[in-house]
Order: structure tokens, then sequence, then C-alpha cells
């Protein structure tokens, strides 16, 4: 069974659908987070070593959909790559050894 991906639109962003507060999944991790009508944002949600990890992308009035969708991409292949965490700055990092 394959996962839908790019499930939201300009229009259901922007439309009623998306004003109750909630997480709507895009696909491939990426949500649009609403906590109220004027506070939306982007999150990458991702698992690393059984455990449920969130990346805040930025807020909708800051990030497009388009981006979003790009950082996501870019986040999933640096986290195949073999990095692990997110950086304090949003980017991922590879974990620091022998500390």
């Amino acid at each position: 069974m394959t996962r839908r991906m790019n499930r939201l639109s300009q229009l259901a962003i922007s439309g009623a659908r998306t004003k109750t507060p909630g997480m709507y999944p895009d696909g491939g991790g990426l949500y649009l987070c609403v906590g109220s009508e004027n506070a939306r944002s982007w999150i990458f949600r991702f698992s690393r070593a059984g455990r449920t990890r969130y990346m805040g992308l930025g807020s909708l009035a800051a990030v497009s959909l388009a981006e979003a969708r790009q950082k996501v991409g870019e986040a999933r292949r640096l986290l195949a790559g073999g990095q692990r965490t997110p950086s304090p700055r949003g980017t991922l990092s590879t974990p620091q050894r022998g500390r």
C-alpha cells in the first residue's frame, strides 16, 4: 500500500476546511498545524530511534506549500544519509561522538 503525497492544495489551505484547530497531513511527514485561524505553521514529523520527532518549518505566512514540500524533501534526504537530529536552527545535524 502506498502513501498518498501532496494531499493539500493551495485552495484547501486558504479555505474553510483548515480553519479548525488540528494537524492536516500533506503526505511524507509534512503537516499543517492549525492552532487558531491566525496561528498556522508547517511541521515535519519523523521518527528516529523509536521516538517521534517534530521539526518546525515556519509559519504559513512565511513559508508557502511548495517551499514546505521542498524543505521536507531535503530533510528526508539528509535523514536517509545518516543525520539524525534537528539542530536548534532548524537544520539537521550529525550527532557528535566521543563526548
